[in-house]
């Protein structure tokens, strides 16, 4: 899954509150270390992202040819 710096990566709920976790730059998720439902510890890895991200060239959408 590939996101973009700002995007929500996961979501971890504490005190009965939501809280999503940002992508801190563009990259791609190339683990999930959790399961929905799983409880983690503070600290805890969530995910592994690998820097880079959007491979798209700048006239996304346009096709070749």
């Amino acid at each position: 899954m590939v996101v973009a710096e700002r995007q929500p990566v996961v979501s971890v709920e504490a005190m009965k509150m939501e809280h999503a976790v940002l992508a801190p730059f563009d990259a791609v998720v190339s683990e999930v270390l959790v399961v929905a439902g799983q409880r983690v510890a503070l600290d805890e890895p969530l995910a592994v992202l690998a820097r880079g991200g959007d491979d798209r060239s700048e006239d996304d959408g346009e096709e070749s040819g």
